[in-house]
């Protein structure tokens, strides 16, 4: 923030602690000393309507959390804008590995300063917008109570074992990341798109594992399996979920799938085939989409929970068995199931990397 400061006070002429430089001549080095630090200041005209004091989004101290980060009305959104335009063109001219400018890597603050077209002189300095984020990238850790160092053993051995509701949030904290932190806003869509097939390759897996590989052993058949996952994804999800768990798997019905589908799945392609640059609403309604899809998977299996005791474990919890119905006898007889038999995860990790093979062997005959 200090530094900020100073450079602000340099540009509008109330401080000489930095030294203005001319760039070709730093590079040349005619009658430069040496520098340590360099600061790069870019300033970037946005065009706006001369406004007075109570229309003043700066001047009146607006707070930018009012503000939709894809307002391009906005006079630090268009600046913003344009510096990412010029980053984009120089990564790609320099191959430049820095990573693009966006709002959410801003510290939570900019320093803005203002001046007319066609005045003379140093600009004014104005104040502190305060942006609508607390993204500081050098803050500590947050210190984990006792409940969450157990929960994060657990994690470990989970993400060990593979675990899908594991690999799962782990591929949506990415895509959260993405959204709120880097704001890359294509690559929340992207993350969201493969936790999306994470869990649904998941469910599929252990559904056929319980009901035709053998479960709870790691040596049962895998031809029906193999079968399965041999088809790309669209025609796995128009005929393998049905007949195991029931519900609308038809892209034309209103719902959480055809949601998924338009918002996630078609965004993905685009982002992948066209380059398509998406933006702040569609990354968050996209997440929003994953979110209430997987919800809806997630109360199809808890229902079918005496059918799938297994594969209904290692998805829901037994508060959303309870939701939808399951006896107490059910979540009895699946944790004396889990206690009687080898491990569930290792054991279905083990089968699954059979039915990957045969997949692979598959595509190659």
């Amino acid at each position: 923030m200090a530094a900020a400061v100073t450079v602000a006070e340099m540009v509008t002429g109330k401080s000489k602690q930095i030294e203005a430089v001319n760039p070709a001549a730093l590079l040349e080095e005619q009658g430069i000393n040496s520098p340590t630090t360099l600061i790069c200041v870019a300033e970037i005209a946005a065009f706006g309507m001369e406004l007075d004091d109570s229309q003043s989004g700066i001047a009146s101290g607006q707070d930018s959390r009012e503000i939709e980060i894809d307002d391009l009305t906005d006079p630090l959104l268009r600046c913003l804008n344009c510096i990412q335009h010029l980053v984009r063109a120089y990564r790609i001219t320099a191959h430049a590995l820095v990573p693009e400018p966006t709002y959410q890597r801003m510290r939570p603050w900019a320093l803005t300063a203002t001046r007319a077209l066609d005045g003379d002189g140093p600009p004014k300095f104005e104040g502190v917008i305060h942006l609508s984020h607390q993204n500081f990238h050098d803050a500590l850790p947050r210190k984990l109570d006792d409940g969450q160092l157990l929960q994060w053993q657990s994690s470990v051995q989970l993400l060990s074992a593979k675990d899908p509701s594991a690999l799962y949030h782990e591929r949506m904290l990415d895509a959260e990341y993405s959204l709120t932190v880097a704001g890359d806003y294509g690559a929340a869509i992207l993350n969201a798109a493969m936790a999306t097939e994470v869990f649904l390759d998941s469910v599929l897996g252990l559904l056929y594992w319980e009901r035709h590989g053998g479960a709870p052993r790691a040596d049962g058949k895998i031809d029906r399996a193999t079968a399965a996952f041999s088809k790309d994804l669209r025609p796995r999800l128009r005929s393998e979920y049905h007949p195991l768990i029931g519900g609308p798997w038809d892209l034309n019905v209103i719902g959480p799938l055809q949601s998924w589908n338009v918002q996630v799945a078609r965004a993905r392609n685009r982002i992948v085939h066209r380059g398509y640059r998406p933006g702040p609403s569609e990354a968050a309604d996209a997440l929003n989409a994953v979110s209430q899809f997987i919800d809806w998977i997630g109360d199809l299996l808890a229902a079918k929970a005496s059918q799938y005791p297994r594969a209904a474990s290692m998805i829901v919890t037994p508060d959303r068995m309870r939701k939808q119905n399951a006896p107490e006898r059910v979540i009895k007889n699946i944790d004396d199931l889990a206690r009687a038999e080898p491990p569930w995860r290792d054991n279905y990790s083990a089968w699954r990397d059979r039915v990957d093979a045969g997949v692979v062997r598959r595509g190659q005959a």
